[in-house]
């Protein structure tokens, strides 16, 4: 879970935290890609999700933002099963 250093920043730091998105494959549903997003530590939110998919591969991890526009997993969503479409040839 946490290293001591890292319990000890999280009662330290206070204020606003960068949301991030991320990703992740399983055996389990072959072919499926779960797009999320946490404010919370990705690694943390995956230790949550292993309980659930135990042999899950970390495909994505990134701060949710272009530019200084941050967005959430719907956003991505709405363009994988929509907007994608007008780009693929």
């Amino acid at each position: 879970m946490f290293t001591d250093e890292e319990k000890i920043l999280e009662n330290l730091i206070v204020g606003r935290v960068e949301p991030h998105i991320y990703a992740f494959s399983t055996n389990s549903i072959p072919n499926y890609l779960k797009i999320g997003d946490t404010y919370r530590p990705v690694t943390e939110r995956l230790l949550e999700w292993k309980k659930y998919y135990p042999e899950l591969n970390k495909e994505f991890d990134a701060v949710a933002r272009v530019k200084d526009v941050f967005f959430r997993d719907f956003a991505v969503h709405k363009f994988l099963e929509n907007d994608l479409k007008k780009f693929v040839y």
